[in-house]
């Protein structure tokens, strides 16, 4: 009886200190996922404020481009622009030429 009596506190034991290794695994867990989240949260921030920030470029480079075609339109413009521009080159043209 004794003996079942130790067989069971020592089983109890080890289950509590597993238990005790998880909890803690899990906690530390909890963190990172809690850590995560709060940079996920900022990242969102920072993409819809840079959204924005391309929305703006967009409607700043059509202005740009109609005021182009309205000057290569115009009696001036014709003479010295020959070609319509339709769209600027693009980023990765720009870095080529470099």
């Amino acid at each position: 009886m004794l003996k079942g009596y130790c067989e069971s506190y020592l089983k109890y034991k080890k289950q509590k200190d597993e238990n005790q290794k998880i909890v803690e695994k899990n906690n530390k867990l909890n963190e990172q996922v809690t850590g995560l989240q709060n940079e996920n949260s900022g990242l969102q921030k920072e993409n819809e404020e840079l959204k924005q920030k391309v929305n703006v470029l967009q409607k700043m480079l059509s202005r740009t481009l109609d005021f182009c075609n309205r000057v290569r339109n115009s009696r001036v413009g014709k003479v010295f622009f020959r070609k319509d521009i339709k769209e600027l080159p693009g980023v990765e043209d720009s870095i080529e030429e470099r």
